[in-house]
């Protein structure tokens, strides 16, 4: 299975990419938690309170009281002023385009709630699918939403049903730039076309090695871009607010860790107690997450779906280079002097400009002017030193690749593995 990112309106393909183990042994086979009884039931719709929240009287409960309802399987953008008029709605870039849609397909009309587990909520509300007749045929709500680019892919563990063909839309949204997916719909977008790159599953346990756990975003431009007061989060609401005085330098990258650390120039530290990124499931469940880039105006700048599922792009250097060499282990200390090797294998030359190397918890983008002629090799040296063209250092410090296994995988700037190697308990 490979792992993907979706592009952005008026931008190049993603620079960085979701790095992560590919194979069906990684992802693991998920067996559907147990649930306690499906339901389906109808209703009215009284009140829509935004995007994927709303109440509805249910026929044949016995009372005219309606519930609330949060629609599976999506996460509309918030509001901050709720009303009954639509005037007077406030809140996020696309909140109020979010509740205006709802309220279009569902106000007023019959719907029917279906969940495979009865007791399945979101703190108070119901957590249900919600769908609804369009010229006599039902409709799912949580697919308009995000066929329309409204709405975060917001997959869920137990009521999964939905999980993979949301997953789906959501990409194919991205891919036309419509909704949330275009960059400049909330005005004042500038600074740069970037992107970002979710490592989801930390070396070891994820509970335990938290800043395993990250976010990398990467300014692939001449111009340095100003990333104070902009949000990363995840498909649900928890957010990291970027510093103020952060500028992200031409050709660099910026790592986001999930746990705790001294704040510096390249890397910084959400502060978190518990992983935050869904690691990805096969079918049945089908789990999997996002990570997303806001800037201060509401533009989704930057972002990193996973896993593709059936949008997976090609990749254009398989079969093209490998892993030549990993240096897990060099004599003496391991501190500053550990390094990758991808050799050229095609009889012509070869441009990294922009894949990506992961190798243990480190994430290297290959900057531009990254050419390997034929048959040569190109060095990744996780320490610091001058840059050379086949030589370069990654300003990392202390050890990185852990003696006993690791992996070292290259991947294309649309996140698909063309290169692996893997030494002791590792595994490609």
């Amino acid at each position: 299975m490979r792992l993907c990112n979706t592009r952005r309106r008026h931008a190049r393909p993603a620079i960085l990419a979701l790095l992560t183990a590919m194979a069906a042994t990684v992802l693991g086979t998920a067996s559907a938690p147990p649930a306690e009884a499906a339901t389906t039931v109808y209703g009215k719709v009284t009140y829509v309170a935004d995007g994927d929240t709303v109440d509805v009287d249910v026929a044949g409960d016995g009372t005219a009281k309606p519930v609330r309802v949060r629609v599976t399987g999506i996460n509309a953008m918030e509001l901050s002023v709720y009303s009954t008029k639509l005037s007077r709605l406030r809140g996020d870039c696309h909140a109020v385009d979010a509740t205006r849609r709802m309220h279009s397909l569902v106000m007023g009309k019959r719907v029917r709630l279906h969940a495979r587990d009865r007791s399945a909520r979101s703190g108070s509300r119901l957590r249900r699918d919600v769908a609804v007749k369009v010229n006599g045929t039902w409709r799912d709500v949580g697919s308009i939403l995000l066929d329309e680019g409204l709405a975060l892919w917001l997959p869920s563990g137990d009521e999964y049903e939905h999980n993979a063909d949301y997953l789906g839309r959501a990409q194919r949204a991205a891919a036309k730039g419509i909704g949330i997916w275009d960059t400049d719909a909330c005005g004042g977008a500038g600074g740069g076309d970037l992107s970002l790159s979710v490592q989801w599953d930390a070396p070891g346990q994820d509970a335990v090695n938290l800043n395993g756990e990250l976010v990398e975003v990467f300014n692939p431009s001449a111009v340095a871009v100003p990333l104070g007061s902009w949000l990363v989060r995840d498909s649900a609401l928890r957010h990291y607010t970027i510093p103020k005085h952060v500028v992200l330098q031409p050709y660099s990258s910026l790592r986001i860790h999930v746990g705790s650390g001294r704040n510096t120039a390249t890397d910084l530290y959400w502060g978190l107690r518990a992983p935050v990124f869904e690691n990805a499931t096969a079918e049945p469940t089908s789990m999997g997450d996002g990570g997303y880039l806001f800037d201060p105006r509401g533009n989704l700048r930057a972002w990193q779906m996973y896993p593709c599922g059936d949008y997976c792009p090609t990749a254009g250097l398989a079969g093209l280079v490998d892993v030549s060499a990993v240096g897990f282990d060099p004599p003496g200390f391991d501190d500053g002097k550990e390094y990758v090797r991808v050799r050229n294998l095609s009889p012509e030359p070869v441009s990294l400009d922009g894949y990506v190397l992961r190798a243990g918890a480190q994430l290297w983008t290959f900057p531009p002017g990254s050419e390997v002629a034929a048959g040569r090799e190109l060095t990744v040296v996780f320490g610091s030193g001058d840059q050379r063209a086949l030589t370069q250092f990654t300003d990392t410090y202390g050890a990185v690749l852990a003696n006993a296994g690791g992996t070292a995988r290259v991947a294309s700037p649309d996140g698909v593995v063309v290169a692996c190697s893997a030494w002791g308990t590792g595994a490609c």
